[in-house]
């Protein structure tokens, strides 16, 4: 059963002026659909298959696309997961594609606006672990926070191969002053996640700075929540 989004859309004009980046950073502004969902047990596989199956065609008909399925792994119950569909600027998502799917008992939904990353909907497609965080600041701090995460994240992957950020969205659901952010990131290993904490004593070559503008961004944040998720792909 969806539960709909309480908060109302504001219009176009105000919504443009308060989600733009600054003038050193690029506006993006596709939609997404970030779908929490709780499935039958056992059934990830017959899940899958629907939702890479008949829900992508309906997704598509209706001018989106699946961006990714998760499967949650540490932080999450082994029946829940995310589905994450991807919709064009300044449109909404089409809740009704990706309701009613197989094997899906109940879901929730809230509306994102890209950031920085991902420019594209171009979907995720590597294995490895999935870091699915969340954040909560205020909209004070939220152009600062932006390019201090979109500033580290080069020496970040460069430092730890492998490791990706493939997206910082922003809540379209989050009742002012409140911002609420996700960020999902990449990692080869959970070896390597551990490794890459900005709070680790081990020096890695290339990365100070960077951890030095996480650790900044912390300073900005009110709360955070990370959990571990693994992509599940067509097959």
């Amino acid at each position: 059963m969806i539960q709909t989004p309480k908060a109302v859309l504001p219009d176009d004009h105000r919504e443009r002026k308060r989600l733009t980046m600054t003038d050193s950073l690029p506006c993006v502004e596709e939609r997404y659909e970030y779908r929490s969902i709780r499935i039958e047990r056992a059934a990830w596989r017959k899940v899958a298959g629907a939702v890479h199956g008949e829900c992508a065609e309906s997704v598509e008909s209706a001018g989106g696309s699946v961006f990714g399925l998760w499967r949650g792994e540490i932080g999450f119950h082994n029946d829940e997961g995310i589905l994450l569909t991807a919709w064009p600027a300044h449109t909404e998502p089409d809740h009704a594609t990706t309701d009613g799917i197989p094997s899906v008992i109940d879901s929730s939904v809230e509306r994102l606006v890209a950031t920085v990353r991902p420019t594209t909907p171009e979907p995720p497609v590597d294995d490895g672990l999935y870091a699915i965080r969340w954040f909560h600041t205020t909209e004070q701090h939220w152009h600062e926070f932006v390019e201090l995460s979109s500033a580290a994240w080069p020496d970040f992957e460069g430092a730890f191969p492998g490791t990706r950020i493939v997206g910082l969205w922003r809540s379209l659901d989050a009742p002012p002053p409140e911002v609420r952010v996700l960020l999902i990131t990449r990692y080869p290993t959970l070896a390597v996640w551990e490794r890459s904490r900005p709070y680790e004593a081990e020096r890695v070559p290339g990365v100070d700075e960077a951890r030095r503008r996480f650790m900044r961004r912390a300073e900005l944040t009110e709360r955070t929540i990370v959990r571990i998720a693994k992509l599940l792909g067509p097959r």
